[in-house]
């Protein structure tokens, strides 16, 4: 028994014993592969071609990439002859690192970094690595380059004006058919299909003619109390006319657009509505009316009509409260009465259907309504990486607001 004890505990230490010496053995090659290494990048950095050529196998060729998609190709010893312009020991302005060092055997890669300031950019060079009875020696070499991170001064946006298209009738929207071709709504103006490469523009035909206008006003009659605003004593553009142009999200399929504006009625007052059609050619077609912010109101501002299709499909829009002036609000303001569809946030299906999802506000609210408590809105936008919805509502004086869309949310109006 004790004999066959003495032999567990010399096995054991014979095990032992191999496994150090393999670490040790493994520690080694890693040493001496970063030994050549270095040899190589000091001896790029110093003018030492013998160091050079003596880090690689003879006669061993590499590869150099250039932007030009050109290769060259030379020996190590061809490489190192490189190095004999300046006196050995002369400091290059360049300096080398290690990146990463894979060992598999008596073969290994590594991937060395080569800094030169003022070149703008980063060497790599690939290096392949055998083990012979002299040591470990580069037996393969490929260098390619890459631009430097710039510093953060460096990276801000040195924008150029282009003009792509001149003499817009205040441009509200776009929406793009293709890499060159986009719908353009106008407030003041039409629905315009335009090439971007050409500047080519047509007016699209077969839109409703309930669209509102814009009305100038003479600001210098404030003091007279005509006009409800500042008083600069020039003339004002009131908010009216065409506003969001929007594709179905299968457009290339159905060829729906959608469009929403400021709608007037006989008595010359107006209201938010949102149509849609089917857009063939230079004409919309099948035009229907998915949702009107009724009733009808007077006075051209705050009409909202920013929309935007969410990442579930439906369609969101915002629809102003049409008030100048908040003492002009009835009991309950309307941005906050949920039957009233102004002030408001909407979600319905594309055919203007209502979601069976959509939050509860009551029997009496107005269907559709997804949130409240709004003046005027009109960005919309959903953020590619969450899906969540932001929208933009502007005022008072110093009150504008970027806001999370949340289901159910009265944003304080």
């Amino acid at each position: 028994m004790k004999h066959m004890t003495s032999m567990k505990h010399m096995l054991l230490s014979l095990c032992l014993l191999f496994g150090l010496s393999s670490a040790a053995r493994a520690q080694s090659d890693e040493e001496q592969i970063r030994r050549t290494l270095w040899t190589f990048i000091d001896g790029t950095v110093y003018n030492y071609p013998d160091s050079i050529a003596g880090a690689f196998y003879p006669n061993t060729r590499m590869f150099l990439f250039h932007e030009s998609d050109t290769v060259w190709t030379m020996t190590g010893e061809e490489y190192a002859a490189l190095y004999t312009r300046r006196p050995p020991g002369t400091r290059n302005a360049r300096y080398g690192s290690i990146v990463s060092l894979d060992i598999v055997g008596e073969a290994a890669y590594a991937k060395v970094k080569i800094r030169i300031p003022g070149f703008g950019r980063d060497y790599y060079d690939l290096l392949l690595l055998k083990k012979f009875a002299e040591g470990w020696k580069i037996t393969g070499k490929v260098t390619w380059a890459e631009p430097i991170p710039k510093m953060p001064q460096e990276q801000m946006a040195q924008p150029t004006k282009e003009v792509v298209m001149e003499g817009l009738k205040r441009p509200w929207s776009m929406a793009f058919l293709s890499e060159t071709e986009a719908l353009v709504a106008e407030k003041d103006g039409d629905l315009l299909r335009v090439n971007l490469s050409t500047g080519e523009r047509k007016a699209i035909a077969g839109l409703p003619e309930d669209v509102g206008r814009p009305i100038l006003i003479d600001t210098t009659q404030h003091a007279q109390g005509v006009f409800p605003g500042p008083a600069h004593g020039q003339r004002h553009a009131f908010n009216a006319g065409w506003f969001q142009v929007l594709l179905d999200p299968k457009f290339e399929v159905n060829h729906l657009i959608y469009l929403s504006y400021a709608a007037v009625n006989e008595e010359q007052a107006h209201a938010t509505k949102v149509i849609r059609g089917v857009l063939a050619g230079d004409k919309l077609t099948q035009v229907e009316t998915i949702f009107l912010a009724a009733p009808y109101s007077h006075g051209l501002f705050h009409f909202g009509g920013g929309m935007v299709f969410g990442s579930d499909g439906k369609l969101y829009l915002a629809t102003g409260e049409r008030n100048f002036f908040e003492y002009l609000n009835p009991e309950i303001p309307t941005a906050q009465d949920v039957r009233d569809p102004r002030g408001k946030i909407i979600r319905i299906n594309a055919d203007g259907s209502i979601p069976e999802d959509n939050p509860d506000f009551g029997p009496e609210a107005v269907p559709g309504l997804y949130a409240l408590g709004i003046r005027a809105a009109q960005g919309m936008i959903v953020d590619p990486a969450t899906g969540r919805i932001w929208f933009s509502e502007h005022g008072t004086m110093q009150g504008d607001e970027l806001n999370l869309l949340h289901a159910g949310a009265n944003y304080g109006w």
